[in-house]
Parts: structure tokens; C-alpha cells; sequence
């Protein structure tokens, strides 16, 4: 793979729109996890294929429709060399924003009635960074990429109008190293990867979705497999891929973590489990009467912050009469080592509004959708059972290159890097009591009965079955209440371009607790298995023997303060409502139009005396006819005291006070006398 990185300077404003928008802000520029501008890679890569079309059509001795295809790819066909990230802020610039306003013109020339709209830009001057990679020997394709990355000039939405205007730098890195692997080779033993996705991705959870085409909150064995497999094929390598599809390789799944960095002793330490379903948690309630319930707790994360329950164990005291919530989906518990406590977490799931460009495959689609994406950057654990040497040189071999090359994975092939690998030995079930055990699914399970059905609870009968038993000659009880709950699982069958028929399976983090004279052989037999019912070497099946995370005691965390400072920003929201009252008839004077132009330029203050010189513009117009609306502002008594008031704050509260002021005027002026 060959590496390119491309810096994306703007030389003049620019929008990439969300579809949304926000308070008086009519449409918002799109933003990365970080709430930082970002231009998508998905914008960027078809404005270089509009350019490619338009140059195919003028000169098709250039650039042909196949070098086009080769390059970007053919649509629910084939995916193209060409990868991409999206553009991110560069480290140290600072996330400003402008608000530009605009009304339509009428046939008059007059300004359209109820057409006045405010829309957020990134200022110009900012500098994006995002990178590019294609096959190492594709000498044409760089040259084609440079050609196109010449033609085009402007991003963005009005394009044609003067906004977005850039200027491309691009520079070729060098290739990476190999993979490399810590700690020595283990057989049997689980091959553990510390992976990250450079874009958001969805996985999608439906083969039916709606409107909103909704993601799995972590990436299947599966998926996994797909990827390493579809690179080796990519690369020559069939025999390797052909090996990593044996059935007694099993690829875990890649659960997410909630941390930015892992280092070489937490990635070989590290847990991450599903939440057990047996977790219930009390309603929210203050622990102060000064204090409101969403407050966040002393103890932040840290599973037993929210005095959760596992209802269970035995030896836990539950509330009497009390409804307990279950956990939410997609969440998970991990721990940077043993001695840590858990943390539960929920990955961060962003919500994005795409355009599907009608052609003629797809002329009478819906043009819009939206996608639910696990958010770019985020660290995922996968963990590969390895039971032979062979195995163990054929996972060698396609993962070393894998150091300077990206895996493509979900929808629309985003772009997966694996980080960094390490073998451990095979997982340890928990000590056996002799009396009972628990059992924990760390993945899905896929169970049928003798007559095909698919399950999807734990009972007796189904244990005893998977453990190779009849239940029938067993002494043994599954003690209610039976925390599982059955799920549905769709998948893409790449070989035939079709999708795989649905299937019923047992959900990950479900429990249940045995009982009875038979429980201690039923568990040995048990023990004895690395995964259970259908699809192992997907990843499925996966359980653990009493182990179950503990919540930590309240009575172990630091008591909650009495009071806390409110957030910056809500002190200033109040600070500013209040003088809004006080400036009270004074404010609606001034058009909406003449207040959106005051703020595009308090945003794009840099310094104090640009503060400055936005409030002596409005007092030098107060003497002008077109801004007399500016007098009954500018004499009113409070104004010298608005301004020593901004005066004794720093430059960014200032700003963020006058925005919050403006917000508050325009509730103001939307306001009917009566009400307020």
C-alpha cells in the first residue's frame, strides 16, 4: 500500500452541511466526535469523481470510463483502489466557526419573505489534514489521483458562488513497518489484536433498515475475517486465504474500549466483557436534595457507581419492591487489568444524513438517508483462538503485512488498521464451587433444538445439548429468573454478492445459574469446550464459567460533594439571559438580519480589538440611515455596563457569553408580548 497525506487548506468559508440544524442556526457544519470541523471523506471522494466524469467526457483519451471504475469503483459492484479518511482539523488549529446569513430575492428584488437562514461555517485559514492510500505498484492510479486533486478547487456546499475555495498539499510517506507481535507464540492460544478504525463505520445490525440504517456497537468475528481475508485475496495470497476460513480457527469479536491508548502491559491485561444481563440499576435519584439526579457521580464510570445490582447472585441484597433497569444495548464492562475496577461504557455512536446521487441503477431511491456510525478513532480488542502451529504461520503471514496497509471494513469499506498484536494463553474459567455454576456468553450463541428450531433463551434442555448430554438423564435446575434474551443476526455473503438468511441466536452478556446434583458434571463437560452451538470459528458461541463482573460496593467510593460549581457555559447562559431582560424593548429594534451580521463578526474575533471594533461599528451605524435601528441598543443605560462587563472576561468567555446573549434575543423577539 502506498501511502499519501494530504493537507487541505481553505482559502475561503466553507460548509459541509449535517442536513440538520440547531436553535437559530439553519444548517450546521458537520463535526467529528471531537465536535471539531471535518470534511467527510465520502464528499471528498465524489467531487473527485465529478471531476474525473467531466474530464472523461472532454478528453476521453485521458482518462477512461475504466480507469475511473478501477479507481473509485462500481457502485453494489466493486470497490475501487482508492482509499480515503476524512479531513481532520490539524493538531493545535482552533475549532472556530462563523455564521453567515442569507435571504432569497424575490421577483422585485426584494427580499423574499420568511426566507432569511442562517448556516455555520468553517472560517478560511483553517488547515484539514486526512490521508489517502492505493495498491503500492499503481503507479497510474497516483498519477490520475494528482491530476483530479489538480481540477478540483472549491468543497462544500455553494461552490459555484465563491465559498469553499482550497489549496491542496499533498506528500507520498514511506511504508510502514510489519506487524509486530508481543510475547511468544502460544498453542493452544488466543492471538490478541489491538485494532482502530480511521473513519466512522457502520455495521449494519438489519438487513431491513428504515429510514436510519442502524450499526452494531462492535465489529463481528465475522467481519473480522471478511476483511483479513478479502486483503489476502487482494494481495495474491488465495492459499492463505483459503487457510484462514478453517473451521477450527475461531475469530472473536472486536469489542470496543473506552480509552484512547493502550499500552504493551494492558493490551496483554486487559478485559472487555458484554455487560451481563443479570445487571439491574435503580432509578436515578439524587444522593442530595441540592443536587439534580443527572449530575454525574463521584466515581464517574466505574461499574457500582450507579449502586447496580447483580440480581443474580446469591449473596447480593436487592431493594424490595423496586423495578431494577436492564442494561441498554451495546454496552460493555473493561478493565485495564485484574486488579482495576470495571468500567461501563457505551461506544460512541454518531448519527450522519447521506445523499444517495440518482443514477441509472438507482434512479427511483431514496435519495436520503441516514446512517448510525461508531465514531471515528476508536480502539477495539479482538481475540483469535489458535489451536495449531499451521495455523499460527498462516496468521503470520497475513497479518505482518497488515503494518502499512488498511483492512476495509463495513459499510462502504472504511478504513481498519490493526495496531498492535500479542499472544496470551487460552482463558480460565472461574473456580468451581462444586455445588452450582454460573455461565456468561461473551458472544452470541446460535442453538437449535432436535427439531432445527433456533433458541433463544438458556434453559436446561439447551445446556445439556450443547454439552453433548441429555438433559433427561440430568439432575439439574436452571434457577429462574433466566436472564437472556434472543436477538436476530443478518450478514452479506461476499462470494455470491447476497445477502445471508437471517438467524436466531442467544444475545451476548446473557446468564443464567445451574443448579443440582448433576450441575458439577454438566459444567466439567462444559469446560471442556471452547465455544458452543453453530459458527465457532465466526466468533460465536463464546462463554465463560463463573466469572461475572462484581459491582463495586457504594460504601468503597468517596462521598459525593454537597455542591458544585455549575459549568462554565451554564454560568454564562444565565448571566446572559438576565441581562436580556434587562436591556428588556431595547433589543427589538434591530432587523434579524442585522443582528446576524453582528455576530458573524463577534465569531470571527480573534483578538479583543476585534470584539472592540464589532461594538464601534453598531455605534458609528446609529447615526446612519440604514442603521438607526442601533440607537435604542446603544443609548440604552446598560450598555456601558455591558461592555466593562465583557471587558473583564477573557476572549473566549466573552464570545461565548455574546452567543449566548444573541440566542436569548431571538427567544426574546419570538416572544408575544403576553407571555413573557
Amino acid at each position: 500500500m502506498r501511502p499519501v497525506t494530504l493537507e487541505v487548506e481553505l482559502l475561503e468559508d466553507l460548509h459541509i452541511g449535517t442536513g440538520t440544524g440547531w436553535a437559530d442556526i439553519d444548517a450546521l457544519q458537520v463535526r467529528d466526535r471531537l465536535g471539531r470541523p471535518v470534511l467527510p471523506a465520502s464528499h471528498i471522494k465524489g467531487l473527485w469523481r465529478e471531476a474525473a466524469d467531466e474530464w472523461c467526457r472532454l478528453d476521453p483519451a485521458a482518462i477512461s470510463r475504466e480507469d475511473i471504475g478501477r479507481l473509485f469503483g462500481y457502485p453494489g459492484r466493486e470497490q475501487g483502489k482508492l482509499q480515503l479518511t476524512s479531513a481532520y482539523l490539524r493538531d493545535g488549529m482552533q475549532a472556530d466557526h462563523l455564521v453567515w446569513g442569507s435571504t432569497a430575492i424575490d421577483a422585485y428584488g426584494k427580499a423574499a419573505e420568511k426566507s432569511l437562514r442562517f448556516i455555520e461555517y468553517v472560517p478560511a485559514g483553517a488547515r484539514f489534514v486526512m490521508q489517502a492510500a492505493l495498491p503500492a505498484d499503481d503507479e497510474k492510479g497516483l498519477a490520475l489521483l494528482e491530476a483530479l486533486i489538480a481540477r478540483c478547487h472549491r468543497l462544500g456546499s455553494g461552490r459555484n458562488r465563491g465559498h469553499g475555495r482550497v489549496r491542496w498539499h499533498l506528500a507520498t510517506l514511506g511504508a510502514a513497518a510489519p506487524l509486530a507481535t508481543l510475547g511468544e507464540r502460544v498453542i493452544p492460544g488466543r492471538l490478541r489484536l489491538l485494532l482502530r478504525n480511521l473513519e466512522p463505520i457502520c455495521l449494519a445490525r438489519t438487513g431491513h433498515p428504515g429510514n436510519l440504517i442502524a450499526s452494531e456497537s462492535f465489529i463481528r468475528g465475522r467481519s473480522l475475517r471478511g476483511a483479513v481475508v478479502a486483503d489476502c485475496l487482494a494481495r495474491g495470497q488465495a492459499d492463505v486465504a483459503h487457510a484462514l476460513l478453517a473451521e477450527t480457527l475461531s475469530w472473536g469479536d472486536a469489542l470496543p474500549l473506552p480509552v484512547d491508548t493502550l499500552d504493551a502491559s494492558c493490551l496483554i491485561d486487559a478485559e472487555v466483557l458484554p455487560i451481563p444481563l443479570s445487571i439491574g440499576t435503580p432509578k436515578a435519584k439524587a444522593q442530595d436534595a441540592s443536587l439534580p439526579a443527572w449530575i454525574p457521580k463521584a466515581a464517574g464510570d466505574v461499574f457500582g457507581a450507579r449502586e447496580e445490582i447483580d440480581q443474580i447472585d446469591i449473596t447480593a441484597k436487592k431493594p424490595e419492591q423496586e423495578k431494577l433497569k436492564r442494561p441498554a444495548s451495546g454496552e460493555f464492562l473493561f478493565r485495564p487489568n485484574s486488579t482495576a475496577d470495571w468500567r461501563r461504557y457505551r461506544p460512541h455512536l454518531l448519527e450522519r444524513l447521506h445523499t444517495a446521487i440518482p443514477d441509472e441503477e438507482n434512479a427511483h431511491e431514496q435519495a436520503l438517508f441516514s446512517t448510525e456510525e461508531i465514531a471515528e478513532r476508536t480502539l477495539f480488542l479482538a481475540d483469535l483462538i489458535v489451536t495449531t502451529p499451521e495455523q499460527a504461520e498462516t496468521l503470520a503471514q497475513a497479518l505482518q503485512p497488515l503494518g502499512n496497509r488498511w483492512l476495509r471494513i463495513g459499510r462502504g469499506g472504511r478504513p481498519l488498521v490493526i495496531e498492535a498484536a500479542a499472544w496470551l494463553p487460552l482463558p480460565a474459567h472461574g473456580k468451581d464451587t462444586g455445588t452450582g455454576f454460573t455461565m456468561l456468553l461473551e458472544s452470541e450463541l446460535i442453538a437449535r433444538d432436535a427439531l432445527g428450531n433456533f433458541q433463544d433463551r438458556l434453559d436446561a434442555d439447551i445446556l445439556a445439548s450443547l454439552a453433548g448430554m441429555n438433559a433427561q438423564d440430568l439432575d439439574i435446575q436452571v434457577e429462574p429468573p433466566v436472564f437472556s434474551e434472543g436477538c436476530e443476526l443478518f450478514g452479506f455473503n461476499a462470494s455470491t454478492g447476497l445477502p445471508r438468511l437471517a438467524q436466531r441466536a442467544i444475545k451476548a452478556g446473557s446468564v443464567a445459574r445451574v443448579t443440582g446434583r448433576d450441575a458439577p458434571r454438566l459444567r466439567a463437560a462444559l469446560a471442556k469446550r471452547r465455544a458452543l452451538g453453530e459458527c465457532p470459528e465466526e466468533g460465536f458461541g463464546r462463554f465463560r464459567l463463573d466469572v461475572l463482573p462484581k459491582p463495586k460496593a457504594p460504601t468503597n467510593f468517596s462521598p459525593q460533594p454537597k455542591a458544585i460549581d455549575p459549568p462554565v457555559e451554564e454560568r454564562l447562559c444565565a448571566e446572559a439571559r438576565q441581562w436580556v431582560k434587562e436591556f428588556g424593548q431595547a433589543l427589538r429594534a434591530p432587523s434579524r438580519s442585522q443582528w446576524g451580521e453582528f455576530r458573524s463578526r463577534i465569531q470571527a474575533a480573534r483578538r479583543p480589538e476585534d470584539l472592540d471594533a464589532a461594538f464601534r461599528l453598531i455605534e458609528e451605524a446609529k447615526d446612519k440611515h440604514g442603521g438607526r435601528a442601533w440607537a435604542k441598543f446603544v443609548d440604552a443605560p446598560d450598555y456601558p455596563k455591558l461592555r466593562e462587563h465583557l471587558a473583564r472576561k477573557p476572549l473566549t468567555e466573552a464570545k461565548a457569553w455574546l452567543e449566548y446573549f444573541l440566542r436569548w434575543q431571538r427567544v426574546q423577539m419570538n416572544t408575544p408580548e403576553e407571555h413573557r
